[in-house]
């Protein structure tokens, strides 16, 4: 158990590329030894079954020549045993040679007694013990006159024909696992590396991540995970740079919007406690509405914290959404006609019942139209309208009149203190955060806003809402 878990540790303690490089050698010892063990096993097999056809194929040749000379000897054995002389010279000629005998045949007649034998040492004698034989019978007309054994058991200390094959087969597999292991362990340690050295820049990028390093960015060589690994990494980097950017505006911006309220406070209770202001009626409105708009800051800020963290409570019920909008668009006629703005409507006549929190819907729509109140020029027109889209989903869109928005700052509209006049002061636009509310309010009903720049000028804010919740 200590040695495994010393292993263990070992493993886990060593390198990616390391790791590869041996997973890779075991995956290939491991396939050399399977195909080096089916190998031998079907060769083996194979040879074995082959072996035995010629054996038996021979036996049969001998017989059938004992049996043309039993007849061409009036049916006797006399001289049979000069049918060996041939081959006997050839093999004494090939052990000159260093050759090993191909066969041994021995004939005996019905009583077992040997009468030719090719290697001449059992003549008159019972049927020796050998292996790996095959017989056959020498029938003449259907009369059996003698039994041919074929054997092919070389002298001692020759190898036989399966084994020379088989040692030839052996010492190629080998040669071929070796050339294999040879090749595998190239192959591992440049593939490991491979692999192994995206994941070091990784690292390496996640490292200065950690350390503020914002602008930081991997090189991108390939498509496959690894590549989309440093993809993904890439645009995690995109998102935490933007969001700390984001993060830092957002402190600038909300000190800069609580400093200015804070300061007129306090000058003037420090002016008042110095007697130099008097604390008259409007000097107490003045601060009262100093203090109702941190209270507006403070709720907007927290109001936007918990719809993007998902934990804003909507009070969800069934709402008319035609008599909502026709309520949202006369709160402003009044605003509207102080610069002779018309308000178009455009409502279905059939009711359109819609599941959703309607304060928080109507703060939506009234954000909208203010602010297409707002930057729409006098005697022009804002359009309101109200449609019903397949797919359980209504549509309310608002369009003014005014200048529209700049190509470069759509992609920011909805994001919190983000002006796209800078110069404008509160009492032109506010502090920014109404759209930003409005897309974390549609955003909680699980909806979306969008807007764009239509051709013929002005600006046009759309709201998708689902009429149910799944």
């Amino acid at each position: 158990m200590a040695v495994i878990a010393f292993l263990k540790t070992k493993w886990s303690d060593s390198k990616l590329q390391t790791k590869l490089a041996l997973v890779f050698l075991l995956i290939v010892a491991v396939g050399i030894a399977v195909v080096t063990g089916v190998i031998s096993y079907s060769t083996k097999v194979f040879f074995n079954d082959y072996v035995r056809y010629n054996i038996g194929f021979r036996a049969e040749q001998w017989s059938n020549n004992f049996a043309s000379f039993y007849e061409r000897n009036n049916r006797s054995w006399n001289g049979v045993q000069e049918m060996f002389s041939g081959q006997a010279q050839f093999q004494h000629r090939g052990n000159k040679r260093g050759m090993m005998p191909v066969e041994r045949v021995i004939l005996t007649n019905n009583s077992s007694i040997v009468i030719a034998d090719s290697n001449g040492t059992s003549l008159g004698q019972k049927l020796p013990k050998m292996t790996r034989t095959t017989e056959a019978v020498v029938d003449i007309n259907g009369e059996t006159v003698g039994k041919v054994i074929l054997g092919m058991n070389p002298p001692p200390g020759m190898m036989s024909l399966e084994q020379q094959f088989f040692k030839s087969v052996i010492n190629a597999t080998v040669s071929a696992c070796l050339i294999a292991a040879i090749l595998a362990v190239s192959l591992a340690l440049y593939f490991s590396r491979r692999i192994s050295i995206p994941l070091v820049s990784l690292t390496e990028a996640a490292k200065r991540l950690e350390g503020k390093n914002y602008q930081y960015r991997l090189n991108v060589f390939s498509g496959d995970e690894i590549g989309t690994l440093s993809k993904a990494f890439n645009a995690m980097a995109d998102a935490i740079e933007k969001n700390e950017q984001i993060r830092n505006h957002l402190i600038a911006d909300v000190a800069h919007e609580l400093r200015t309220p804070i300061t007129i406070i306090r000058g003037n209770l420090e002016s008042i406690q110095a007697g130099v202001l008097e604390p008259s009626q409007e000097v107490i409105v003045s601060l009262h509405d100093e203090l109702l708009r941190l209270s507006r800051l403070i709720s907007d800020l927290q109001e936007i914290s918990l719809a993007e963290s998902g934990k804003l409570l909507l009070n969800y019920k069934k709402v008319n959404a035609n008599n909502l909008c026709k309520k949202v668009v006369n709160n402003f006629r009044e605003s509207a006609s102080e610069k002779e703005i018309e308000i178009n409507v455009n409502f279905p006549e059939n009711e359109i019942i819609l599941e959703m929190d309607e304060d928080r819907i109507i703060q939506v729509l009234s954000n909208i139209l203010s602010n297409a109140i707002r930057h729409t020029p006098f005697s022009k027109r804002i359009d309101v309208s109200l449609t019903e889209r397949e797919e359980n989903q209504i549509c309310f869109s608002v369009a003014d009149s005014g200048n529209g928005i700049k190509s470069e700052d759509i992609p920011y509209i909805f994001e919190r203190f983000y002006r796209g006049n800078k110069s404008r002061n509160r009492a032109d636009g506010g502090i920014g955060l109404g759209l930003a509310i409005a897309k974390s309010m549609v955003e909680a009903h699980e909806g979306k806003i969008q807007v764009y720049c239509p051709p013929s000028g002005g600006s046009v804010f759309i709201v998708f809402l689902p009429k149910y919740r799944e």
